[in-house]
């Protein structure tokens, strides 16, 4: 029986490298419905939060966690894995303060984990900006409240003027010495004015203007020839990432090696991984395709660009750490790397 449900599960691991999240799901329940493993709900949990479902996933996380904790010979490495998941199940839930406390559990087992100490990092800034947002809507409320109390009493005392000094002939007729100065000054106010909306609308025209100049990026419509001519198109699109990765799609994987060479910089390589993780759509093995090719080319820092894409917050990450996991020239670069990718959910069990 064992036996069966775990070729469920391996089932299941095929399809999520597929992206087909609905059909993993399939399998580690019919592997579950065999045999209850934490292993079978830890995939399951990943394939849920690849799918929104985090209700669900945070389920699964804590079935696999309480599993676990019961086991004598549960590593330290697997729980806490799965204390990674339940965090981060509960931070797309919104509920930081629970996620913070299963990242600080399992720091105490791995205090150099990097994953865990980037998910950290991640719920600070989330707090400071949140702390920061309720900051400014305080000092916003007092102001409006001001503005009304000042409004209200003016308004009061020019009713009253009106009423005990009501206007004569001679006022008509003869303009008061104190009259002049209140035309000055309101045709310097009006001017002010007009000088203010002239400046801001100068500004807005700035604006449209650096809008138009965006748009006017085209994507080619042929494949580069050259490797300089790839070189002077990425230049030219790699500050938007969706137009670069229609780009890099004109080229097929067989043909890098031939067009790029030893032109494939860090810059260039950090451009075409934000493209794969962002941008493309396709099978996540034939993505890793394309990573395999470009990591036999670069001659980059490798492991400090994982690192960076591992600091992206998960709604941005893509299937980026898919493609790695799937990759086999990650599993070339040694264990260096392979320790960066943890950093991509830990891959699978």
């Amino acid at each position: 029986m064992e036996h069966e449900a775990m070729k469920l599960k391996e089932e299941g691991n095929v399809h999520f490298k597929k992206s087909s999240f609905s059909d993993a799901v399939r399998f580690f329940s019919k592997a579950i419905e065999m045999c209850e493993m934490a292993s079978f709900y830890s995939n399951r949990c990943l394939a849920y939060q690849k799918m929104g479902m985090f209700e669900e996933a945070l389920a699964d996380a804590d079935k696999a966690l309480s599993m676990l904790r019961d086991e004598k010979d549960t590593t330290s490495a697997v729980l806490v894995k799965a204390l990674y998941r339940k965090a981060s199940a509960l931070k797309e839930l919104g509920r930081y303060g629970e996620c913070e406390q299963y990242v600080d559990e399992g720091l105490v087992l791995e205090k150099s984990n990097g994953t865990l100490i980037n998910l950290k990092k991640d719920l600070a800034r989330i707090t400071a900006a949140t702390h920061e947002e309720k900051v400014q809507e305080v000092k916003a409320q007092p102001q409006k409240v001001e503005a009304e109390v000042k409004k209200e009493p003016t308004k009061k005392v020019e009713e009253k003027v009106s009423e005990e000094k009501p206007v004569t002939p001679e006022e008509h007729t003869t303009p008061s010495k104190g009259a002049a100065p209140k035309v000055v000054e309101s045709q310097k106010v009006e001017d002010a004015s007009s000088a203010s909306n002239a400046s801001a609308k100068k500004k807005g025209t700035g604006s449209v203007g650096a809008r138009a100049f965006t748009s006017r990026t085209k994507v080619p419509k042929a494949a580069p020839k050259s490797g300089y001519e790839f070189e002077k198109e990425w230049k030219n699109l790699k500050k938007d990432s969706e137009k670069f990765a229609q780009y890099m799609k004109m080229t097929p994987p067989s043909k890098y090696a031939t067009l790029l060479k030893d032109k494939v910089t860090e810059e260039m390589m950090t451009s075409m991984m934000e493209a794969l993780s962002l941008h493309f759509d396709g099978t996540i093995q034939e993505q890793s395709d394309r990573l395999d090719v470009l990591i036999s080319l670069s001659k980059a820092d490798t492991t400090r660009m994982f690192s960076r894409f591992s600091l992206m917050p998960m709604n941005q990450q893509g299937f980026l750490n898919d493609i790695i996991l799937a990759s086999s020239e990650v599993e070339e670069l040694g264990e260096k790397v392979l320790g960066v990718a943890e950093a991509f959910e830990f891959g699978f069990e």
